[in-house]
């Protein structure tokens, strides 16, 4: 067994994992994350079996105690269903992009699609599609779990996958004009071709961490803001700037170190999900690391910026990668001025989860997802909620849904 392979079972055992196996009628293996939410409705099944044994010794409600246990295998089943269908198209709806411009180069780049409800043949949909950006140099693979929730709560979902991860094909000399630009306007611009050439008209953006970054720059483009419906952007990292040494110890001490190695929930989901597909080279990370520690998202952007949908901006309230307090800061006192200049544009939501991990988004990635899915929520300009209110398994989902 490799290292690679020790850890990932080590991680597996202890977040309660169920053991390999292939989606039915494919070759597909069961991604990490399909197994946790696996492990999680097994383990709700064999507790309201239980109950309804001891129901049965003690005289108790045995009728009701079964109908609880009935209702939840019916939807567990259809759950089960949607979360192998999406692993399956997770490796078999990919589409190698090919996008090329003067100021980027040539790419040839992977984007997967996960749709569950795509229209039959002659059917008109009426869905905006959803184009996701992870963080930093990542594939759809290892982004899959927030992925996979966008698409559960029923949108049709394109997985962008950057230039610098293993997976893509890219310039020759991306690293080097990176390196060069040293901004997110190459990504955004890669971004950009990436949706022009799928043929979307219009989409919603949802950026993570440094993809939040990203999808704040594209959106500040006047010329691409036209095909922007929604803007969600989460934990964005590009407000703030950094030295090396801060990133290093915000990122690897007080994130990796601190939130995520010894939790075999986030670690799962964050960090070893997809990992073994390959990520990104040292220089392409370097390149990366040094773009991202430099303040990317000025407050003329921030005015310039006008979604025609919703226009969401959610982080940690003690988020490592983040200060919530000076980026909210930042998103508010641009607001009066953009609202000025975009008069029917949807005022900005801010929200804000009681959360000390920079991956909170992907740990309760199903939660966020039923959020996102709702209507404004009231007429606050912020909303505070605790990470604990948001639905982190398929499991706590369905039981959610029955109060």
């Amino acid at each position: 067994m490799g290292e690679r392979s020790r850890i990932d079972s080590v991680y597996a055992k202890a977040a309660g994992l169920t053991h390999e196996s292939r989606v039915p009628g494919t070759e597909h293996r069961r991604e990490l994350t399909t197994r946790w939410h696996r492990g999680e409705l097994y383990r709700v099944l064999r507790d309201l079996r239980r109950e309804a044994v001891r129901a049965k010794k003690s005289g108790g409600d045995v009728a009701s105690t079964k109908e609880r246990l009935n209702d939840f295998y019916k939807v567990e089943r259809q759950i089960s269903r949607e979360l192998d269908e999406l692993n399956r198209q997770l490796n078999d709806n990919v589409a190698q992009v090919e996008i090329e411009t003067s100021e980027i180069g040539h790419h040839s780049l992977p984007v997967v699609t996960l749709d569950l409800h795509p229209p039959r043949e002659g059917e008109k949909d009426d869905r905006v599609p959803t184009m996701f950006l992870g963080g930093i140099a990542t594939s759809p693979y290892q982004q899959f779990e927030l992925a996979s929730a966008l698409a559960l709560s029923g949108q049709r979902v394109h997985c962008f996958t950057y230039p610098e991860h293993s997976t893509a094909e890219a310039s020759s000399d991306w690293i080097k004009r990176l390196q060069a630009d040293g901004t997110y306007r190459l990504h955004a611009a890669a971004l950009k071709e990436t949706i022009k050439q799928l043929g979307l008209e219009r989409v919603n953006l949802v950026g993570l961490s440094m993809g939040g970054g990203i999808a704040l720059e594209a959106a500040s483009d006047p010329e691409f803001a036209d095909h922007i419906e929604d803007l969600i952007v989460l934990e964005p990292v590009g407000l703030e700037e950094k030295s090396l040494v801060a990133l290093g110890r915000d990122f690897v001490g007080k994130q990796v170190l601190g939130r995520t190695l010894l939790n075999p929930e986030g670690a799962v989901k964050s960090w070893r999900q997809g990992d073994s597909r390959g990520g990104a080279a040292g220089e392409a990370m370097q390149a990366d690391i040094d773009i991202l520690r430099r303040r990317q998202i000025t407050s003329e952007k921030l005015k310039a910026i006008h979604p025609q949908g919703r226009y969401v901006v959610a982080m940690g309230t003690k988020s490592p990668m983040v200060d919530a307090k000076s980026v909210t800061q930042e998103f508010l006192e641009a607001e009066p001025t953009r609202r000025a200049a975009y008069v029917k544009d949807a005022p900005l939501e801010i929200l804000q989860v009681q959360s000390r991990d920079h991956s909170w988004p992907l740990v309760h990635a199903l939660g966020l997802a039923r959020w996102l899915s709702e209507p404004r929520h009231g007429d606050a300009r912020i909303t505070t909620i605790d990470e604990a209110d948001l639905e982190h398994s398929t499991a706590s989902f369905i039981l959610e849904a029955k109060h």
